[in-house]
């Protein structure tokens, strides 16, 4: 309990940093292009388009696998988003993904024309899908996979899954380096042969990928152990209550720092908790490229600073809605007139009528 104590109250410097502008939500039912909006898990602003393309997790069942389109605009200083529309993402054979064979989380503007997109896989489906890295055209059509370890990929005997990715706790987050030398992904939660999930007591063993540019594309060329949780919560913790926590989303900042989310939801009380992290490489973290499974070995983890809670901005949203759905996506956003960067989160509504998706726009003061 010291330690969550002790962590909590080093969240100010950040929330010192962030002014909230708006909450923008769209309502279950809401549709496009003939396809159902929702499901948004990733999100990424094109400096050239000046356009936010948001990726759906909708595992290509309420429609075919997609992204969407958003036009950006300021008005008084104030962020304005309007949805524009949906592309529909294909397979290598040009057809539409099966449903249930893909689960896309997030996404990264690679160039003017091609975009790269993360999947969990799917462990429920009759044929096993692993972990992916994908690269397409903005049209829709598909490129190539980037290289994926095999520690990642599910193996299952006797029918439990011994190594590999968690089902639906696999790679969420991806992020660039400003300078596009590095690319970042990671999961949500630890391998099945690395480590336990997180809970309200231990951290989990969480590996993050680094990508180099190289002539033959991006080569997964590092990995790196983030300490996931444990989930802070005080209340809660001491209630003893269930809960679920993860890596949705981060930003790399440069090849050694990451801005990470970390998400936790309890489901008795309905809440969903948004911590974000100053994570860094430092010159003694190991490695961890090399082995197979991290139970029992030495390793020198990533280090982490809290840096805010987002239940600090709760009083400042809408009266309509004054919760965090359940928060996915991140992005840095356009610099306003006045020369300060966005940031932009966005939730995932489950396309259930019970959630919403609900755009959170801040200015940053400052920087990260």
């Amino acid at each position: 309990m010291k330690f969550i104590i002790l962590s909590l109250l080093t969240i100010s410097s950040l929330a010192h940093t962030l002014k909230f502008h708006k909450q923008i939500t769209y309502d279950h039912g809401t549709k496009i292009d003939d396809t159902v909006f929702g499901g948004l898990s990733g999100i990424r602003y094109d400096q050239k388009t000046k356009k936010i393309y948001a990726i759906s997790d909708d595992r290509a069942r309420k429609s075919p696998a997609r992204f969407y389109s958003f036009s950006v605009n300021e008005t008084k200083g104030i962020l304005n988003l309007s949805l524009e529309s949906s592309t529909i993402l294909k397979t290598a054979k040009g057809t539409d993904y099966r449903k249930g064979s893909i689960d896309f989380e997030d996404l990264e503007i690679l160039d003017s024309n091609r975009i790269i997109i993360t999947s969990e896989g799917n462990l429920m489906s009759r044929y096993i899908q692993p972990p992916r890295v994908v690269v397409f055209n903005k049209d829709g059509s598909y490129v190539k996979d980037l290289l994926v370890d095999n520690k990642f990929k599910p193996v299952r005997d006797n029918g439990h899954f011994v190594s590999g990715i968690r089902n639906n706790l696999s790679f969420e987050p991806l992020s660039f380096t400003p300078s596009k030398d590095y690319l970042f992904t990671g999961t949500e939660d630890a391998l099945v042969q690395d480590d336990d999930t997180a809970s309200l007591k231990d951290f989990s063993r969480v590996r993050f990928i680094r990508y180099s540019d190289t002539p033959n594309g991006y080569i997964p060329s590092e990995e790196f152990v983030y300490p996931l949780g444990p989930i802070i919560n005080i209340d809660m913790a001491i209630q003893g209550l269930a809960a679920q926590t993860g890596v949705p989303a981060f930003l790399a900042q440069d090849k050694n720092n990451l801005i990470v989310m970390e998400r936790s939801y309890f489901p008795v009380k309905d809440k969903t908790t948004v911590l974000l992290y100053r994570a860094k490489i430092a010159k003694e973290t190991t490695n961890v490229q090399a082995m197979p499974a991290l139970k029992n070995q030495k390793f020198k983890m990533m280090k982490k600073e809290l840096l805010v809670n987002l239940d600090e901005f709760l009083p400042k949203l809408s009266k309509d809605y004054k919760a965090l759905d359940n928060i996915e996506g991140m992005c840095l956003g356009p610099k306003l007139k006045n020369g300060n960067q966005t940031l932009i989160l966005v939730s995932d509504n489950n396309f259930s009528k019970y959630q919403r998706t609900q755009f959170l726009i801040f200015e940053i003061e400052g920087s990260l």
